[in-house]
């Protein structure tokens, strides 16, 4: 009997031995598949935030060309160069002036940073000019602005926003935008304007006095007879 009881308490502590054994690899493999996931979360909710930055980008630009087309067209503030200015080597960044968009020149390297949950994220904008051949179609400038002057469309200019953080694959969006919401140019009377010809009396805007009579009664013009 005596032999018995240690036999079974040696059974007992060989149970007990596997039992742990046992939890230990569960354990361990449920801490795995949660790391897994936390980790697959985390990759998650990074690319939504890049996407969010991208668009909200995306649509700020388009903003800024509605309501001022020339800072896009001669970024960023509507003084810059249409052709030089643009391009991968010219990146620009968005930021708020009161409640409305602006667009700044990226010169220090770091303005268009923005910190999310304590992961930083990069967003640039970068403009390019567009040209059309004779059917219409749109062409792309060959990034540094050198286009062929008789199929520039000053109207139109494509917008790249790339979203980017250390470790990640970059987000990157682009999009056509046109200023058919602008008014090209406004004529509010004849003293100038394209095609206009000299006046020979810029105060009465007309170029030539071939039978008119300017010098009767002021505000008045009478055909000569």
């Amino acid at each position: 009997m005596k032999i018995n009881f240690y036999n079974q308490k040696g059974s007992l502590l060989l149970e007990i031995l596997l039992a742990v054994a046992v939890g230990a690899i569960i354990i361990g493999a449920v801490s795995g598949l949660v790391y897994v996931s936390l980790k697959s979360g985390q990759i998650s909710g990074q690319k939504s935030a890049a996407v969010f930055l991208a668009e909200e980008g995306m649509e700020a630009t388009q903003s800024i060309s509605e309501a001022d087309w020339h800072s896009i067209y001669l970024p960023p503030d509507g003084a810059g160069d249409p052709d030089a200015g643009k391009g991968d080597a010219n990146p620009y960044y968005i930021y708020k002036n009161g409640f409305f968009w602006a667009l700044g020149k990226v010169t220090l390297g770091d303005e268009g940073d923005i910190p999310i949950d304590g992961i930083i994220y990069t967003r640039k904008i970068y403009i390019e000019n567009v040209t059309r051949d004779k059917t219409g179609e749109r062409q792309i400038c060959d990034g540094v602005g050198i286009c062929a002057e008789e199929v520039n469309d000053p109207s139109t200019q494509k917008i790249k926003v790339a979203v980017s953080k250390i470790g990640g694959a970059d987000v990157v969006l682009e999009e056509y935008l046109t200023r058919w919401k602008n008014n090209t140019f406004s004529q509010s009377d004849w003293s100038g304007g394209e095609g206009q010809t000299d006046f020979i009396d810029s105060s009465k805007y007309y170029d030539e006095n071939g039978n008119i009579d300017n010098t009767s009664i002021p505000g008045s013009i009478k055909l000569k007879q």
